[in-house]
């Protein structure tokens, strides 16, 4: 089986243009396209809007068996899990609880993430104004981008962990490049005591992780294939699926599944 999570990108958000949520747009997912591969079932944890926070927490709920419940299940346990794809979502995006879940799209659930976009369509809404006095007193939390990277890498290292010591082979990245660029900057920033500590610190958490913790962010597949909300076409997603593919054969040996 094959388990894969993410955000709106890994979801599939507008694969079908009159109905996001319809269980129609699976098949044009990456996530199907590559079980088909595969030739194995696939269970998707991506929901629109995941903060990487989220994406972190719904895998723990799974891999402890207790993930009240998934947008696309076939059944992929721990325990029959052979692949795993995280596409990390925006590393800036953050999350508060808000019981508006009727004003929810129905992927969403009672967590409400949020970067900028997301930010200014929660103020807008007159009946989100206990959002609205949190994120003001929460602002410098928000846009701690060094603390946000660090949560990153160390969820990263979590599943890594995790996934050898369940014999699940994964694969790993970002949606975009913007993670890379944010790393890339903070390393070479080095003006003082503290940032050299930071960046040293980056190095090592970086040089944990395999090489399969570290591929192409699918958004550079999309070439300006992109939809009206920024989503990538379905010809990305068959490209991805393929990208996918050769490196589970080419990085993991054949073996017995589970």
């Amino acid at each position: 089986m094959l388990l894969t999570t993410g955000c709106s990108v890994t979801y599939g958000a507008e694969l079908d243009e009159d109905n996001w949520w319809s269980d129609e747009h699976w098949e044009k997912t990456f996530s199907h396209k590559l079980a088909e591969k595969l030739d194995i079932g696939y269970t998707c944890l991506a929901k629109c809007g995941n903060s990487n926070y989220k994406i972190f927490r719904d895998l723990i709920q799974w891999f402890s068996g207790r993930l009240s419940s998934s947008v696309y299940d076939e059944g992929a346990r721990p325990d029959n899990c052979t692949h795993m794809v995280v596409v990390w979502s925006q590393h800036s995006r953050c999350e508060i609880f808000s019981n508006k879940s009727d004003q929810l799209p129905p992927s969403w659930d009672g967590w409400n993430d949020y970067d900028d976009l997301h930010l200014g369509l929660i103020q807008s809404n007159s009946d989100c104004s206990n959002i609205n006095e949190f994120i003001h007193d929460d602002q410098k939390v928000v846009v701690d981008e060094h603390k946000h990277i660090v949560d990153l890498l160390t969820y990263m290292q979590t599943i890594e962990l995790l996934c050898k010591s369940n014999n699940i082979k994964l694969l790993q990245g970002n949606m975009s490049d913007g993670f890379r660029r944010s790393i890339c900057k903070f390393m070479s920033e080095r003006s003082s005591k503290i940032g050299n500590l930071y960046n040293e610190s980056l190095r090592q958490m970086m040089a944990t992780l395999d090489n399969e913790s570290k591929i192409e962010p699918i958004m550079s597949f999309s070439k300006d294939r992109v939809l009206t909300c920024g989503h990538p076409e379905k010809e990305v997603h068959t490209e991805y699926a393929e990208y996918l593919y050769n490196i589970f054969q080419e990085h993991f040996p054949e073996g017995e599944n589970k």
